[in-house]
């Protein structure tokens, strides 16, 4: 920095910038002298501190080509310039410190990752290259002193991290002094209670890379006696059990209604009165506290056998007497210094008619925020206190058991309560004393519950939930709603079918097991936390029910009863997790939110805020806002959410359109045909396509097609210029994208009305995308970057097309939609989209599921080929840590559920043949080029495809991974159990047990699965497959996870430990096996054998195993059932006469079964039942050059 504001930067005229961008542009590993020796030519000798900056910006911008630039710039002729290297590193440091004092880097992921780059770069300049970060350019531990203190350690931690790693490069070692210092601070942070997972996995990857212990590194001592931010703070996660503490505004208070802006000066006065407050409490109440303890516990326990015992007592006490000091110490002070910092603020910035109304506001205010704020001093507190005990109560511990043990006449002059007791064990009204620092209520001291003693006294409060600490009594009631889970489960599998809580009798179970989870959280000290942590437990489970079922109702009634124990705390934290997780559209179901508006659980207002924000880029949020202010049968009134009222009612109506038929709408799982109407008309008005705005976007258009025209290496300045025209025309760019894209659709169906055909009907859609593009990169500087912007027109987009979907065939023409979702999805490729890389492709992955073929059926054809498209399908795939696979599968899922209906069918047309033929092609895309990807989710894929489509099923279980070579399964003699592969488990995405769970039979199967019992598992489970019917319909999807489950913990315990084979002996899982092929009927038995096929795939455990259970089975049951061997033929059968390719666990396992003497295929009835039947197995034996045995017929 010093250098560049010595250098005076002369920025060089346009013709030398240009140039100079052509050269960077245009660089290889290959022209790298010719391209330095045309800079040098270039540039003079003033302009080598803007080359400099140049190169830094493109460095960060363009972080895969940062090795690339670091050549150009070693390049001998540009080594010769003055001060090159040295201008860079100061210019890195410059633009460093620039991002890390600037807000927006706290909201925007694209910056941070910059950041990170120009640390690398920092590293490389540095470090790699033998010298130091001098603390004059940038101090890396004040960096993160500063960071620790503000809540900024996820911009900073990161930035650091990356300097350090060019250590490995370099002659320094990590135990080198200066990097030891920085390595003990990082351990330090990293031992931070409660770090976020991603800023200790920035420590772990560093300490990797330098081949460093994490376990050796010594924590420093810097952060002691600095405080993190009290009100919110994102480098931390918040503990099971603990309620972030959030500010309380009361809407009533006069000052903040007129001036809005001053609410902000609240936070910075509850931060400083805090500060100023927390340090000299907490040393108090601390120092206090572990004198105090340490000198009773050592009385008491002070020769304890077990000192695990005596630390825990000591904890427990210490942690009590540290807060309730604290607490006592730092109320009156706390609200006096929050009262006076808020009153200086307010006054420094309130305009002289309002001063009046400031004392009203800070008294309110602080009324409202000091017991939150008077519990943060005390968390302090607790927290020191159990550290400083544990660093020094095992010393005085160690000292005192090496004395003797205390006796003398002394002890009987003291009274009874104060006496050391007899030995090493504590008399019962002692130990109540500890048993009360575990939880909140008082032990009984009274003559009755001494003799009573320790151990019943405990159980009894532990009945209650009192002696339970918040986590224990945490992890007591989600068991309870486990039971509870299975309870109604039970009940809607019985005759109480539909019904509701309130028609349940008195002494029900699921009444009483609710009153004992409402006890338990009632009972604890800490109720405001616990009830608020639960609470969002609920929340999250609420969503998975039906509306008017039993499970509502019961998490409904919970929730209200949570709202009792802590009405503030339950009501701002559900609204807060509704507010961060509104952008999820499954989080916009209008019947849960009604009911938890009607409940009181969530503040109207916020949602009300929330969904207005949401609109003009989600169609759910316009429909689920009709059917909210449209009210319903049975209800008052519609609900009062006037922002919705406002923004979803068509111009000069004070209702929404759709209030006359959201009655019936909200009832249903979606919106009726006229909510949904309401919804796009609604959709398209907030998107703000007025006529006006479209004339004025066909203007531009139009400028655009000479802007086109410009020979490409002058068309930079000119698309500049016409860029400023549309925000001239346009307040901002999202205004004009929307009004060009609904103009460019208009104009396409003109054209072809009009006769035009081929490249003339889609000139406005080309020119279209030409400028929306243009658009991203204009906006690709700000410092958002050009991931919004992309988002509207996506959006956009999707309001059109389903608009105009609604006319049906033969008016809508799907065409035009993908062409340009194909050219914004290609958009990303553009080297201005990588900083934000993962935020495009996720809103093109949110728009592709949105544009389904469930959804828009129509669509499907253009659909499938702008998921698969070679720009949009690899980027997926290759993304780093597989981010976008779980959203790729989903898609493909749903295209299979889409052809599903069609392929049951014994025939199909000839659209369902061609999108056939389309999803094949795709599937031998993945095959080819990314098989793991069909590998890990081949369950996924076997579960929605029908039992006819064998080729289609065929093509994902061939998948193997590229780094692994087949064996040939026609080898003679091959032992499939030697081979080094055969052990290895297969990674199996997403949960296979999910359907177990589902039908509620997991439990029962794990039960059964250690133990073996109850012997009636076995009966229930073939009604548990079909849902309680003798002969189906059967539940696919739960017998191919019922298989899979089971197979895989067969295999577990071998795995484990370490061991080789199959359990093939007397087992809880062949039990169930041997069961199913024998109890169900033809068609279960042929999707069971199926499920069983469908792991017969490459070599690993789960094809060994799987393939010894067909065989066993094969074998092993009896004779006068021959029909399972026969169907177990058939399912081997069907799926080796199709095409190729065939699974290699298939192959072996069918050429195991008709070679081994031991299965006796050949003698069996059915390989000879029919001469067309003898010819085929003949001809199979051939190709698996077997020689089949002559038949004794």
């Amino acid at each position: 920095p010093e250098m560049l504001r010595n250098k005076r930067v002369v920025v060089p005229g346009d013709t030398v910038r240009e140039k100079v961008i052509f050269v960077v542009n245009n660089l290889t590993e290959d022209s790298l002298a010719v391209r330095a020796r045309e800079l040098v030519k270039a540039l003079g000798t003033e302009h080598v501190p803007w080359l400099a900056a140049y190169i830094v910006k493109r460095v960060y911008m363009e972080p895969n080509q940062l090795d690339l630039y670091l050549k150009l710039m070693g390049a001998s002729d540009l080594r010769d310039l003055d001060g090159l290297e040295d201008l860079l590193l100061a210019a890195s440091y410059r633009d460093a410190k620039r991002m890390l004092q600037s807000e927006s880097v706290l909201s925007s992921a694209s910056e941070r990752a910059m950041l990170k780059t120009l640390g690398t770069l920092i590293g490389r300049l540095t470090l790699a290259r033998n010298k130091p970060v001098l603390r004059r350019d940038i101090c890396l531990k004040e960096l993160l002193r500063n960071a620790y203190e503000s809540g900024r350690l996820f911009v900073v931690m990161p930035f650091v991290c990356r300097i350090l790693d060019c250590v490995g490069q370099s002659r320094f070692t990590p135990n080198n002094a200066w990097v030891s210092a920085h390595l003990r601070l990082l351990m330090e942070i990293y031992k931070v209670p409660n770090l976020k997972l991603n800023l200790k996995f920035e420590m772990e990857v560093l300490c990797k890379s330098l081949e460093v212990d994490l376990a050796e590194i010594v924590p420093s001592s810097l952060l002691k006696g600095l405080l993190q931010p009290t009100v919110s703070n994102p480098d931390i996660h918040l503990a099971k059990g603990e309620r972030a503490f959030m500010l309380v505004i009361d809407p009533s208070i006069l000052l903040f209604a007129q001036l809005p802006q001053l609410k902000k000066h609240v936070k910075t006065a509850v931060e400083n009165a805090v500060r100023e407050i927390i340090h000299p409490v907490v040393e108090r109440s601390v120092t206090i506290a572990c004198i105090t303890t340490t000198e009773l516990v050592l009385k008491d326990l002070g020769w304890e056998a077990d000192q695990q015992h005596a630390l825990a007592a000591a904890q427990a006490m210490v942690q009590n007497l540290a807060r309730s000091l604290a607490s006592v110490t730092s109320k009156e002070p706390l609200c006096v210094s929050m009262a006076s910092h808020l009153r200086t603020l307010l006054q420094a910035n309130t305009p002289e008619p309002l001063l009046g109304h400031i004392e009203a506001a800070v008294q309110t205010v602080v009324a409202d925020n000091h017991e939150g704020a008077c519990q943060r001093v005390e968390k302090a507190a607790m927290d020191r206190a159990v550290s400083d005990t544990d660093e020094f109560f095992p010393k005085a511990l160690k000292a005192r058991q090496s004395l003797p043990f205390p006796a003398g006449r002394f002890q009987n002059l003291l009274p009874e309560a104060l006496k050391p007791p007899n030995g090493t064990t504590l008399q019962t009204y002692q130990a109540n004393v500890y048993k009360e620092f575990l939880g909140p209520a008082r032990a009984d001291t009274s003559a009755e519950a001494r003799k009573e003693g320790l151990a019943a006294g405990g159980s009894g409060r532990k009945e209650g939930g009192a002696g339970l600490s918040t986590h224990k009594s945490l992890d007591v009631m989600y068991s309870m709603m486990a039971k509870l889970d299975k309870l109604v489960v039970k009940r809607q599998k019985g005759a109480d079918k539909g019904l509701l809580l309130a028609d349940l009798p008195a002494e029900s179970e699921v009444r009483a097991v609710l009153l004992q989870v409402v006890s338990v959280a009632s009972a604890s000290q800490f109720k405001e936390e616990l009830a608020a942590t639960f609470a969002q437990k609920l929340f999250h489970n609420i969503y998975e029910t039906k509306e008017g079922s039993l499970h509502r109702d019961v998490y409904l009634n919970l929730l209200h009863s949570m709202r009792g124990l802590a009405p503030v705390p339950v009501v701002n934290d559900l609204t807060a997790s509704f507010l961060s997780e509104s952008g999820d559209e499954r989080t916009l179901k209008p019947d849960v939110i009604r009911a938890l508006l009607e409940a009181g659980l969530l503040h109207a207002h916020e949602v009300d805020r929330q969904l207005c924000e949401l609109l003009p880029s989600s169609r759910a949020a316009c429909e689920t806002g009709a059917v909210l202010v449209g009210g319903r049968p049975g209800s008052a009134k519609p609900l009062d959410l006037p922002g919705l009222r406002s923004a979803l009612a068509p111009p000069g109506s004070a209702k929404p359109a759709a209030a006359a038929t959201a009655a019936a709408a909200a009832a249903a799982d979606t919106p009726s045909p006229e909510v949904s109407a309401a919804a796009e008309e609604a959709f398209r008005r907030v998107l703000g396509v007025s006529e006006a705005g479209v004339r004025n976007a066909a203007a531009l258009m139009r400028e655009w097609e000479n802007v086109e025209r410009v020979p490409e290496g002058e068309r930079r300045a000119v698309e500049q210029g016409w860029y400023r025209r549309c925000q001239e025309s346009f307040s901002d760019p999202v205004a004009f994208m929307r009004a060009a894209l609904r103009h460019a659709v208009d104009a396409y169906y003109a054209a072809r009305q009009a006769g035009e055909q081929g490249a003339r009907a889609y000139e406005t859609i080309s020119r279209a995308t030409g400028a929306v593009t243009c658009v991203f990169q204009a906006t690709a500087a700000g410092a958002s970057g050009p991931a919004p912007a992309l988002g509207t027109a996506l959006a956009a987009v999707e309001a059109l097309l389903e608009a105009d979907a609604k006319r049906g065939a033969p008016a809508f023409d799907p065409r035009p939609y993908h062409r340009l979702l194909r050219a914004f999805f290609s958009a990303t490729n553009a080297s201005y989209f990588e900083p934000a890389l993962t935020d495009a492709l996720g809103l093109c992955v949110d728009a592709a599921a949105r544009l389904g073929p469930l959804r828009q059926p129509a669509f499907v054809f253009g659909w499938l080929e702008v998921i698969s498209h070679r720009h949009f399908m690899p980027r997926l795939l290759l993304h780093p840590r597989q981010v976008f696979w779980p959203a790729l599968r989903e898609l493909i899922v749903e295209l299979f559920r889409f052809l599903q209906p069609s392929l049951l069918r014994a025939t199909m047309s000839d659209p369902v043949r061609f999108l056939y033929k389309g999803t094949l092609r795709v599937l031998l895309v993945l095959l080819h080029d990314f098989p793991e990807f069909l590998c890990d989710n081949h369950f996924s894929f076997c579960d929605v495809l029908p039992p006819s489509c064998i080729q289609m099923r065929n093509l994902v279980l061939s998948a193997f991974p590229r780094n692994m070579r087949l064996p040939d399964p026609f080898t003679p003699n091959l032992k499939v159990d030697l081979l080094p592969e055969i052990n290895q488990p297969p990674r199996i995405l997403p949960d296979y047990a999910a359907a177990l769970q589902r039908r509620g039979i997991k439990d029962d199967l794990d039960e059964y699965l250690q133990s073996q019992a109850p012997a009636s598992f076995l009966k229930d489970l073939r009604f548990q497959v079909t849902g309680g019917a003798a002969d189906g319909p059967f539940d696919v999807e739960t017998i191919n996870s019922l298989v899979l489950y089971v197979g895989a913990q067969a295999i577990s315990p071998v795995q484990s430990k370490g061991g080789k084979g199959v359990p093939t002996s007397h087992t809880a899982p062949l039990d169930i096996f041997q069961h199913l092929i024998v109890e169900l009927p033809a068609e279960g038995r042929y999707h069971f054998i199926n499920a069983i096929a469908n792991q017969l795939r490459y070599p690993n455990n789960h094809t060994h195993y799987f393939s010894c259970v067909l065989l066993y089975l094969f074998a092993e049951t009896p004779s006068k059932l021959e029909i399972v061997q026969e169907q177990i033929t058939r399912v081997l059968l069907e799926r080796l006469i199709v095409n190729r390719p065939h699974p290699w666990g298939l192959l072996i396992t069918f050429i195991e079964l008709i070679k081994n003497p031991r299965y006796s295929f050949w003698s069996r009835s059915f390989t000879h039942c029919a001469p067309e039947i003898k010819r085929l197995f003949e001809s199979l034996s051939n190709i698996c050059k077997i020689e089949s045995p002559p038949s004794s017929t």
